[in-house]
């Protein structure tokens, strides 16, 4: 998160919008650590996770995304086979790696197709994931954000896996 915050800053600077850039940069690392201060348990088992595409498309190690996953208390599956960056994984491979949680993106309004179309995947379907209905779709434009709307799909991925937050009503505000 660093990265973004940085290029945020930066982008300030050469606006002229220093103290506007520090405003969304702080706002955005506000609601990434009161998201990440809901993950349970952050010493014991990690959930294992796989952001997976139907055209077997998966990120590893040295992504955001797997700095995502980590932060929100799970492993990458992909990281710890061995994907670095970003790669293809085959079906086999993915019946083998059995996550518990698959994260996959759909364009926007598209999100209940994929997410079925998933579900009706035979592999998908057999994966522990599928079993205990822990494929998670996310429109792209949240999934593969790399500005500050990536506290976004931090806050999520955290409600989609440990539920909401009773202190926030339905629109997010403090409540």
């Amino acid at each position: 998160f660093d990265d973004i915050a940085s290029n945020i800053t930066l982008i300030g600077r050469v606006i002229g919008e220093d103290e506007a850039a520090k405003r969304l940069s702080d706002e955005m690392r506000g609601r990434i650590h009161r998201a990440l201060e809901r993950v349970p348990n952050k010493s014991g088992p990690r959930l294992r996770a796989l952001s997976y595409t139907h055209g077997g498309n998966t990120a590893g190690e040295g992504t955001l995304f797997d700095e995502i996953l980590t932060s929100v208390g799970m492993t990458n599956v992909a990281t710890e086979q061995g994907v670095r960056g970003f790669g293809k994984i085959g079906r086999e491979q993915l019946a083998a790696w059995d996550p518990e949680v698959i994260i996959s993106g759909a364009s926007p309004g598209e999100v209940e197709n994929v997410l079925r179309q998933m579900m009706e995947d035979p592999v998908i379907a057999a994966t522990t994931a599928g079993q205990t209905n822990k494929v998670i779709v996310i429109e792209f434009p949240t999934l593969l954000t790399v500005s500050h709307h990536i506290a976004g799909l931090v806050e999520r991925l955290v409600e989609e896996l440990y539920g909401s937050d009773e202190r926030h009503d339905a629109d997010g505000s403090s409540g």
